[in-house]
């Protein structure tokens, strides 16, 4: 049950309301990064180069579609060569040049039709002398072997996996047959037949896949009423048939064991083979281990049937909270525009400092190439470490809010007089006086998933060494850094519940939300163990309704042949629909058993009443009793 701690005051329909700015450092520290990314953003504007981004460049660093004269008189003017064309087109390493026009004819070079790197000019007094030379560029890679028939996509020359195309390529130049078998692992008439084919099914089956979708969205709702009056009967069907399948498993590996036995002693020992030893001593030791397994999973269950009640009982109050919150749905739907609204930002920064005109910074100011590179390196190690820490800001202030609002209806003894706005004061909380607390612990996992991908990043460039020692100690460090981050993203989450609650600083929430869980090790990891399992069953039936319901409608669609593509697209799209929506049911399950434990710790249900459900009373006992 764990130790009687001091009591908090809590508000009469909730969380307390007499709050004060917590971590105001931090969000000033936050703020000034921001300056930061905003001089960053202006330094990108300004001296990127967004004709590289609209046009590409050549092997050569010459942006297509300017004249790149003017900065260097060097450089060719380029201002009618809009598209980028690549010499193999299956592969993006390889010779890339300047094209006025995508060609729009597969054949191979000719005098008549040449695609060659600028400035490159065929010598020779007579074709003769000039077809011989132009062997010699294509060996030299400064001319196409061929051109291929492609289309505009952003100015790039993207090409077309017609029929034509594609049997000039198989019957002319192995390289870019294997180019694509190296890639995809498949030959380069399966590809685009299979690729046209899926194609082909996506587009027929359009309709029916977004009607697959909004069966699932229709499922989820669905599922989390269903819960709050199935889940008691969902875990322990799970429980007990997993107990009863290990069981099976052990009786059949203990028969299958004897047989072995038995076939093993018919044969004389000198003509027993060490492998028919060895198998009937594996089926042995699978036997005594899956029987151990079972055993010790009878005994668990027995132990913890309490705690697995109160798990359960907690996920049908989460139900009800949700529920009672439908305008909870609007967080996450608000968070998830900010963050592709971050997300763009990021990338639109990073190609325009991935782009950088050094020529430009040296018309302004007194830097040499090498500096400006290197500023153009430390901006984007910057600009990633903006995306981390305010993504994770973006997180933690969705988590904070629905943790509050769902903290204000468990901690409200009347269900039926649930303060109005619920869900927008939690909000505003959470802006008001809690930005530097969540600033705080995202600064903490922000710099934390930047020590992975940096760790990441070197052991990428060790993938070309020898040195067997260092592989190891980065992999070493990318498993230890992964499982500090993900404890560090679970404390987070708990203290930021404790936030939502008594509204106390980042540091002393933390400790707080470290010590309950601790006293209450085991219920969290039943609590946990059950929630997590019941979930993932959930978004596997979610997605599972909107495939069946497409397979239903393609079955009998003759415009559809090779249905698969479409089955798997409508599956894992159900599926992130079934994740976005079941996390506010996830946060839910969280704050409401940080709830349980402070209001079993911090009243005694007789002279401080419990806020806790009849139900959750129940199971927890009767304290007059006591």
């Amino acid at each position: 049950m764990g130790k009687k701690v001091t009591p908090e005051k809590y508000h009469n329909d909730g969380p307390i309301h007499h709050r004060r700015c917590r971590d105001i450092f931090f969000l000033i520290v936050f703020l000034i990064f921001w300056g930061g990314m905003g001089f960053v953003a202006y330094f990108a504007w300004q001296f990127g180069s967004a004709d590289s981004i609209k046009y590409g460049s050549d092997s050569l660093g010459n942006i297509c579609g300017i004249n790149n004269s003017l900065k260097d008189n060097t450089k060719p003017d380029l201002t009618n060569y809009t598209q980028l064309y690549y010499f193999n087109p299956l592969s993006t390493s390889s010779t890339k040049v300047c094209v006025q026009q995508c060609p729009n004819t597969t054949q191979l070079a000719s005098l008549t039709n040449l695609i060659c790197k600028h400035g490159i000019t065929l010598a020779g007094a007579n074709d003769a002398a000039k077809l011989n030379d132009l062997s010699t560029q294509i060996s030299s890679k400064n001319c196409a072997f061929a051109s291929v028939s492609s289309r505009s996509v952003v100015n790039r020359c993207i090409p077309n996996l017609d029929a034509t195309t594609v049997d000039f390529i198989l019957s002319n130049d192995n390289a870019f047959s294997d180019a694509l078998a190296s890639n995809a692992g498949l030959s380069l008439s399966n590809a685009k037949s299979i690729a046209i084919q899926a194609l082909e099914d996506v587009s027929n089956s359009a309709t029916e896949m977004a009607i697959a979708m909004s069966v699932s969205l229709g499922a989820t709702f669905v599922w989390v009423i269903l819960l709050r009056f199935t889940a008691s009967l969902i875990v322990w069907v799970l429980l007990l048939g997993s107990e009863a399948g290990i069981i099976a498993f052990s009786v059949w590996l203990y028969f299958e064991w004897q047989y072995k036995v038995n076939a093993l002693t018919s044969i004389p020992i000198m003509e027993q083979t060490s492998s028919e030893q060895m198998m009937v001593k594996a089926y042995l030791g699978f036997f005594i281990t899956f029987t151990s397994i079972a055993v010790l999973m009878f005994f668990v269950i027995v132990a913890l049937r309490k705690r697995v009640k109160i798990a359960v009982q907690i996920i049908k109050e989460s139900s009800k909270a949700v529920m009672a919150l439908p305008t909870l749905i609007l967080i996450p739907v608000f968070m998830l525009c900010l963050s592709i609204a971050l997300l763009s930002l990021y990338l639109i920064g990073m190609l325009y400092l991935s782009t950088i005109d050094v020529s430009k910074v040296g018309a302004n100011a007194q830097f040499n190439a090498l500096a400006v590179t290197d500023i153009g390196n430390y901006m984007q190690w910057y600009w990633l470490f903006g995306l981390l820490w305010t993504y994770f800001t973006i997180k933690a202030i969705n988590q904070t809010s629905i943790a509050g609002s769902i903290a204000t209806w468990y901690f409200t003894r009347d269900k039926g007089a649930i303060p109005t706005f619920t869900v927008a004061m939690s909000v505003w909380r959470c802006f008001r006086y809690h930005l530097g607390s969540l600033a705080f612990g995202s600064l903490i996992i922000a710099i934390f998933y930047l020590v992975r991908i940096v760790l990441l990043y070197i052991e990428k460039n060790l993938k070309v060494s020898q040195n067997k020692f260092l592989k190891f100690l980065f992999a070493c460090l990318q498993c230890c850094f992964a499982c500090v981050t993900r404890f560090i993203a679970f404390l987070n989450k708990n203290a930021y519940i404790e936030i939502a609650i008594y509204g106390k600083s980042f540091c002393a929430s933390a400790k707080d939300a470290f010590q309950l869980l601790i006293r209450n090790a085991l219920r969290l990891a039943v609590v946990d163990s059950v929630s997590g399992f019941i979930l993932f069953f959930s978004k596997l039936f979610i997605s599972s309704c909107g495939t069946f319901y497409l397979f239903a409608r393609l079955r009998d669609n003759a415009s559809v042949s090779f249905y698969t593509v479409p089955l798997v697209i409508v599956f894992i799209c159900s599926y992130c629909i079934a994740t976005f929506f079941l996390y506010i049911y996830e946060m839910a399950i969280d704050t409401i058993f940080l709830c349980f434990c402070e209001d079993c710790e911090k009243n005694d249900g007789v002279n401080k009443p419990y806020f806790m459900s009849d139900n959750l009373k129940k199971i927890i006992g009767d304290p007059e009793k006591k």
